[in-house]
């Protein structure tokens, strides 16, 4: 009999011999004897069915058998030879992984034993090839610490890590006895078990549902603080002390992030700074098709990295971007914060977001405002192509609104008027990524008359269409480029301006939702992640096992299982009794200043009035 099978406060019969004289046991005769390591427990037993679905789950996703295909790729003979079968498999392990993260229970390995020994049914077990006859609550701690760490072995690219805290030689002995190679390998092996985690919870939905979502990104880190009372000392560079003690986590580092929360338009608000050992978790999450409509699927992460924080930014966002594409999904525009972009090296992150066919979102820091870049005569303004002849007080106007000299209003009759002298794509991008560019004065959609692009001659300034219809420049350059001079279009290379460039013309009401709502996602993700009642990610006593590699199989469980939640809540409330969908805003038309992902809807005839006097 277990505590289980007994009203709490009363005693078991094979209790009522206490081996501890100076416990209180006659006023709790059952409070001292609730579970240290895997024992009795009064937590309750695990549904059959939640385990059957998480066994589900797991063979679901292929990641046992892809753990197979890379064993026998590291050990040929492996089959050959000979041993006892172990006791707990990788599929086991994954299942009460899953199970204790998505009811909300940390998985410490001592909560798995308690699962497997007290809370499974005789079916459950079975379901799991578990052996019938029970062992001790101490031999199965271990049985299914050996099993993690034979699991995380197959993937585990900082193989050497140990319980306590050593001391920096011999960390740097264990960093110099890892071969670079097999460590890459690995790495690649951890990136594709967390993400398939991550890509078996989106296929739970329905294909009708997966099909709605056009590929609209956002990306940002997110600390995964480590268990310890603190981390390693930053060592003396001129004279580095080899028996400085670090921390038990050694691949873990300092996360010192400067956590930006002023709105992107007039930079006002506040900035908190966070500091803390850890790790740096980058999570891609799904983001609207449309920020004016209400999504019709549950925005769940679908990409994940992880790494030492302050480092590989725009390598770790292209691990999380890469895998997206390969598992099939569209491709729309990703949003990221300033730390991604535009501040990443554009060869690590820029360039190969255009080559996979990405466009990209974001904000500035206030020494990147104004002008960027230029080309064949134009200018790059906050990442747009524009005249060159663009008034200054346009060019700088948000640098005026960030110092607080101009207000909202002006700032957003500047960013309109800026649409006028703002370049345009006569065609798609060919196959190697150059663009045709229209000026502003060229074509049939043309905003303004220049005339050094005149189809007849210099255009009079007392003509009244002229004056009424377009914007006269009246200042072009002495020395025009070839975007003047140039009858139609001039194409731009596909590196152009592409540290800076982006599509949507940034400070227009269209951007700043765009921006706005894709980061309040991610954001608001990581807050339910962490959510400290389900699977309070920031909680790094959640996660006491060492390793770089079983910390990032946890987190990428956690994430998952916040992913499983997140689909529950969507169907709950789309599947309400009386639940309509919400037909889409209206709004007035606008030029088109980027094509939104959103799925194209056949457009209806507009109906036409009659002239009115002005």
């Amino acid at each position: 009999m277990s505590t289980l099978d007994v009203p709490f406060g009363c005693r078991p019969a094979e209790m009522t011999t206490d081996p501890n004289p100076l416990v209180a046991d006659d006023l709790f005769p059952s409070l001292f004897r609730l579970p240290i390591h895997g024992g009795p427990t009064l937590r309750g037993k695990a549904p059959d069915g939640l385990i059957t679905d998480m066994i589900g789950f797991i063979d679901r996703s292929g990641i046992v058998e892809q753990l197979n295909q890379w064993r026998l790729q590291d050990d040929p003979d492996r089959k050959q030879k000979g041993g006892r079968p172990h006791k707990m498999d990788d599929r086991t392990l994954l299942v009460l992984l899953m199970t204790l993260i998505v009811c909300g229970e940390p998985p410490l390995i001592s909560r798995m034993a308690e699962l497997v020994n007290g809370r499974l049914s005789s079916n459950a077990r079975q379901l799991l090839q578990i052996q019938t006859s029970r062992i001790g609550s101490f031999a199965q701690y271990h049985r299914i610490r050996r099993a993690m760490l034979r699991l995380t072995s197959v993937f585990d690219s900082a193989p050497g890590s140990v319980g306590y805290r050593p001391t920096r030689a011999q960390f740097e002995a264990i960093q110099a006895g890892r071969d670079p190679q097999q460590c890459a390998q690995r790495q690649i092996r951890a990136d594709w078990v967390s993400n398939q985690l991550l890509e078996t919870t989106f296929q739970l939905l329905p294909a009708q549902t997966r099909a709605e979502w056009a590929g609209n990104l956002c990306i940002d880190g997110t600390p995964v603080a480590v268990w310890g009372k603190r981390g390693s000392p930053v060592p003396d560079p001129k004279k580095p002390n080899p028996d400085d003690r670090l921390s038990p986590e050694s691949d873990a580092g300092w996360y010192h992030r400067e956590a930006d929360h002023r709105d992107a338009l007039d930079g006002r608000g506040r900035r908190s700074s966070k500091s803390a050992w850890a790790f740096d978790a980058h999570l891609t999450v799904m983001a609207p098709n449309d920020p004016t409509v209400k999504p019709d699927f549950p925005m769940l992460v679908l990409g994940i990295a992880m790494d030492k924080p302050s480092g590989r930014i725009g390598e770790n966002a292209m691990i999380t971007i890469q895998s997206i594409v390969d598992r099939g999904h569209p491709r729309g525009t990703l949003v990221g914060d300033r730390a991604y972009l535009p501040n990443s090296r554009v060869e690590k992150l820029q360039i190969p977001l255009k080559a996979l066919g990405y466009t990209t979102a974001f904000d500035y820091r206030e020494d990147q405002l104004g002008k960027q870049d230029h080309y064949s005569g134009a200018i790059q303004v906050e990442g747009n192509w524009f005249c060159p002849s663009m008034p200054q007080p346009l060019i700088d106007a948000t640098i005026d609104h960030r110092k607080n000299t101009i207000d909202d209003t002006t700032y957003a009759k500047r960013i309109e008027q800026r649409t006028k002298y703002l370049f345009r794509p006569k065609a798609k991008p060919d196959a190697a990524g150059y663009v045709p560019m229209r000026c502003p004065a060229a074509g049939p959609s043309a905003t303004v008359n220049c005339p050094l692009k005149a189809p007849k001659g210099p255009v009079a300034l007392t003509t009244p269409t002229a004056r009424t219809t377009k914007t006269m420049i009246l200042n072009p350059p002495a020395d025009p480029g070839t975007c003047c001079t140039n009858s139609e279009s001039t194409t731009f290379p596909p590196d152009v301006g592409i540290k800076y460039g982006q599509t949507l013309q940034y400070g227009t009401q269209r951007w700043h939702q765009l921006y706005s709502t894709a980061r309040n996602t991610i954001e608001g993700f990581n807050a339910f992640v962490k959510d400290s009642a389900y699977e309070d990610l920031g909680n790094p006593g959640r996660r006491r096992i060492r390793g770089y590699a079983r910390q990032f199989l946890i987190v990428a469980a956690s994430v998952a299982a916040a992913n499983i939640r997140k689909i529950r809540t969507f169907f709950v409330e789309t599947q309400a009794p009386g639940h309509e969908p919400k037909a889409p805003r209206t709004r007035r038309s606008r030029r088109p200043e980027t094509v939104f992902t959103a799925k194209a809807k056949p457009a209806t005839p507009a109906k036409l009035k009659p002239d009115v006097p002005a």
